[in-house]
């Protein structure tokens, strides 16, 4: 997925929310890998690294992504219910 040069996200350390901070991953993943992605695979460590790249701990990046993908396959199972 195309990412525009110079489109970087929050500081950890500015003083922004933290529920805004994991929004802005989850919004990340929602948007560009899964929605427009080729290699979802390859986009959620190139999100993964880019948050990491401006200080988010590797542990809460790792566990919003988890969540993420939990609340996906919860989604999933409930489409296959309602068929």
């Amino acid at each position: 997925v195309y990412k525009k040069p110079g489109k970087l996200n929050t500081h950890w350390k500015s003083a922004t929310p933290k529920g805004w901070k994991r929004n802005t991953i989850t919004v990340a993943l929602q948007h560009r890998a899964k929605r427009i992605s080729t290699n979802l695979d390859e986009d959620v460590k190139s999100i993964k690294h880019s948050f990491i790249k401006c200080r988010y701990p590797a542990k809460f990046v790792q566990s919003v992504i988890e969540r993420e993908r939990e609340r996906e396959r919860e989604r999933e199972r409930e489409r296959e219910r309602e068929r």
